[in-house]
């Protein structure tokens, strides 16, 4: 016997059924591997930006689920005029 909870694990496994069937009005956006697959075309060379590192990092920390958040919040100052929070 299949259950609804069967298939809809079944179709969380492919983006283009749930679309078609339970989210029609998302038919125009992308799945984040189709995203992430045309943009690295668009940068096929990514270059390191060495006064950036420590900014990486920081963010890198923040989204790692391994260690514990330091606060909830992130601010991260870039330059004088952008903050990103």
């Amino acid at each position: 016997m299949v259950t609804a909870s069967d298939l809809a694990a079944w179709a969380s496994q492919y983006p283009a059924v749930v679309i078609k069937f339970f989210k029609p009005n998302l038919i125009n956006c992308l799945t984040l591997e189709d995203w992430g697959d045309r943009i690295t075309e668009l940068t096929s060379t990514y270059v390191q930006i060495e006064a950036w590192a420590a900014v990486k990092q920081s963010i890198l920390d923040h989204a790692n689920f391994k260690i514990s958040c330091k606060d909830a919040k992130m601010w991260t100052q870039i330059d004088e005029e952008y903050m990103i929070g």
